[in-house]
């Protein structure tokens, strides 16, 4: 099935869209730990839930790229 183009349009603005919001989110996350001293990232990014939202990022915005 070949989706017509202002549906495409809008899947891409979806995915790019959600791809930001999880970067802003894990860079809201980044801004509070370092508000309240040193950060260290093995601690911060070495959530399995920080890594697995930051590959989505990825992911969606490779989509969102490409068109898939």
């Amino acid at each position: 099935m070949v989706a017509q183009r202002g549906t495409m349009v809008v899947i891409v603005v979806a995915r790019a869209a959600m791809a930001a919001g999880i970067v802003a989110a894990v860079i809201a996350t980044h801004v509070d730990v370092a508000s309240r001293g040193p950060v260290n990232p093995f601690n911060l990014y070495g959530y399995f839930t920080v890594q697995s939202n930051l590959i989505g990022a990825v992911a969606l915005l490779a989509a969102a790229v490409v068109g898939v």
